[in-house]
């Protein structure tokens, strides 16, 4: 492995100048396109999902060639940031009702869910792995090696995808059954949010474990417990996360009257009512427009329950009604 300094012991001070001159270069290269690996990029988000072990042994090639273990290509925090602003703005479409909010949303979803915090995260282990996880050096001719920051945001973000795709992408197909009442709706929330955490946690682990100067990195497994043991009581106590971080009321609609509507009037739609019961059938089930949904259970077939007093259907649908029973 090549030796971060010159020679001896080196005090953090002298590490952090070596170090410095790196991050004014990595934001320099954000705004160069031409210089990013964008093939190799894509490459490690798929095996972050995959085989992420095969990521990191490739950091230790990085460390080899490059003498430091951190990205020197922006790359990567570039696209996920593209990637996390995409998946926003498909929520915002289909569950917003504002281009202003939405635009709001997306920029402090990119900003604060992403990179302040992952910001945050990352100082918080570096910090950590440099105070208290680092080997002592066996005597004064061995060079003394120290996380990088960059590293650590490295890892954060490396950590961040595949919970990205689970709980962005996954979650956003899967919201219109995650977001209903009952038992099952729960217990599918709960274990989605239980393995992206646990995913997340992990791939920390491993982003400290290639570190060879680092001992007892098993304390980034520790989290998963934690998580394993909370994830039954939250669903026994009939907590749904996917109804909390999507800001739905009790009574089943979202806040704002924001269920999805943009596909009301572009398909036709064949409605069969009885006493607090329409069926209907969209060519892509996508929501309902109304604040007075109780409930939405979609089908494989196409079809979909709701739960909702048959009037809302006539004035926010406006479409052409059979009446199989009396009108409640």
């Amino acid at each position: 492995m090549l030796p971060t300094t010159s020679k001896g012991r080196t005090s953090s001070s002298s590490t952090s100048r070596v170090n410095s001159p790196t991050f004014p270069q990595y934001l320099r290269r954000i705004i160069k396109w031409q210089q990013m690996d964008i093939e190799y990029t894509f490459w490690q988000m798929l095996y972050l999902c995959t085989s992420p072990k095969v990521v990191y042994q490739h950091t230790k090639f990085h460390k080899q060639t490059k003498n430091q273990w951190a990205r020197d290509d922006p790359a990567f925090v570039v696209i996920s940031s593209l990637l996390v602003a995409v998946a926003t703005l498909a929520y915002c479409a289909a569950y917003d009702h504002s281009a202003g909010h939405a635009v709001f949303v997306v920029i402090s979803v990119v900003l604060f869910h992403f990179l302040i915090t992952g910001a945050g995260l990352a100082t918080c282990c570096w910090l950590l792995t440099n105070a208290y996880l680092r080997e002592e050096a066996p005597n004064s001719h061995v060079v003394e090696q120290r996380v990088e920051w960059l590293y650590a945001f490295d890892v954060h973000c490396n950590s961040f995808f595949p919970m990205f795709v689970m709980l962005y992408v996954f979650h956003y197909f899967l919201s219109p059954v995650l977001v209903a009442h009952g038992f099952i709706p729960v217990l599918l929330s709960n274990l989605l949010f239980m393995v992206a955490a646990s995913y997340y946690h992990y791939l920390n682990f491993l982003g400290y474990y290639v570190l060879p100067f680092l001992e007892r990195t098993a304390f980034f497994l520790y989290p998963i417990g934690f998580v394993i043991v909370l994830s039954p009581i939250l669903i026994l106590s009939g907590f749904n996360p996917s109804r909390y971080f999507m800001n739905v009321k009790g009574d089943g609609g979202l806040q704002n009257e924001n269920l999805c509507s943009f596909l009301v009037g572009r398909f036709p739609l064949q409605v069969e009512i009885k006493p607090i019961e329409v069926r209907c059938r969209f060519c892509v089930f996508h929501g309902l427009l109304s604040e007075n949904v109780k409930m939405i259970i979609p089908f494989h077939d196409g079809n979909c329950m709701l739960l909702v007093h048959p009037t809302t259907v006539a004035k926010y649908l406006n479409v052409i009604i059979k009446m199989k029973s009396i009108m409640l």
